[in-house]
């Protein structure tokens, strides 16, 4: 077998198949190198990335805007189907703003491909004593979290990986990398709160007091998402929350829910709770059909509630 003859696709299956022998014979316990070193260079290629060369940077490539990613694969197999990435230490550091995982078949093709923001992590992951860090499993909710964005496709490139195998002239992923920046960053969590305060104080004076929780409005699956705490259930918790939703084209007009803690404690049951019992997640939905109504719950419902 001439080895020069082969591609990136056909080395790494060929790699893969000997280290599954070695494992068979007990030489080695993992099947997933050289992943990590080629899930870093992928991505880096396909999204135009400049990959640092100092381990402990806290991030592993950065763009020409200077946003750095943290960028994860993990290989599953018929034998194991686990999601689990390696994990991120010094996760309070901020070293990275993005973290960018892939989940790839036993044959290195790309199955998902996830662009998590740095907060997601912290909210979804904690912080995990035995292996000195915080673990990620891309399945379940925070693959479902409106934050989050899928980039299979962008990483494919027209399938390159199954069929041609040409990576010399990757696709102008700069405009993509721009958009979703500046999606996520045209308007901060902080200046979302700050135009709903001066819309409550404008609109409704007399509620500026009550406790206030803000979404700005997801697009892509026309919802507004919050994250609250489990203490909402609380018996003790009086009084109301302001629940603001901004409107999709006008970003400083806002729908203004005025929502008594009690209807919470009342539908507690009825409400998506987290499996660590502390968080419960709310999506509520912008369509038509289903308008204020949280699609994460028993058909829990918030229009009743609109000023």
């Amino acid at each position: 077998m001439d080895l020069v003859k082969l591609n990136v696709i056909e080395l790494l299956r060929l790699q893969a198949k000997a280290t599954e022998e070695l494992k068979r014979r007990n030489i080695v316990r993992t099947n997933n190198n050289p992943l990590g070193d080629y899930t870093e260079w992928l991505v880096a290629k396909q999204i135009k990335l400049t990959l640092v060369k100092n381990s402990k940077a806290g991030y592993d490539a950065i763009s020409d805007a200077g946003v750095t990613f943290q960028i994860k694969g993990r290989r599953i197999t018929p034998s194991n189907q686990s999601r689990q990435l390696s994990a991120i230490r010094n996760y309070d550091s901020k070293d990275f703003d993005w973290l960018l995982a892939v989940i790839f078949d036993q044959n290195f093709n790309i199955l998902n491909a996830y662009l998590v923001p740095h907060e997601v992590i912290g909210e979804y992951c904690p912080h995990r004593d035995h292996v000195n860090g915080r673990v990620v499993v891309m399945s379940g909710p925070i693959v479902n979290d409106p934050r989050v964005m899928e980039m299979s496709d962008q990483l494919r490139v027209n399938k390159f990986v199954q069929k041609t195998h040409d990576i010399s002239a990757p696709i102008d992923t700069a405009k993509l990398t721009s958009t979703i920046i500046s999606k996520n960053k045209s308007l901060t969590k902080t200046s979302i709160r700050e135009h709903a305060k001066q819309w409550l104080k404008l609109n409704c004076p007399s509620d500026v007091s009550n406790k206030l929780r803000v979404s700005k409005y997801y697009p892509e699956k026309e919802i507004w998402f919050f994250t609250f705490p489990a203490s909402y259930f609380n018996s003790k918790k009086h009084g109301f929350l302001n629940v603001m939703l901004q409107y999709k084209n006008k970003p400083e007009q806002f729908y203004f829910l005025k929502v008594p803690f009690s209807y919470f404690r009342e539908n507690q049951s009825d409400f998506n709770i987290r499996t660590t019992g502390d968080k419960f997640d709310l999506h509520i939905s912008a369509k038509k059909r289903t308008w204020l109504i949280c699609e994460r719950s028993n058909n829990i419902g918030f229009s009743q509630f609109e000023q």
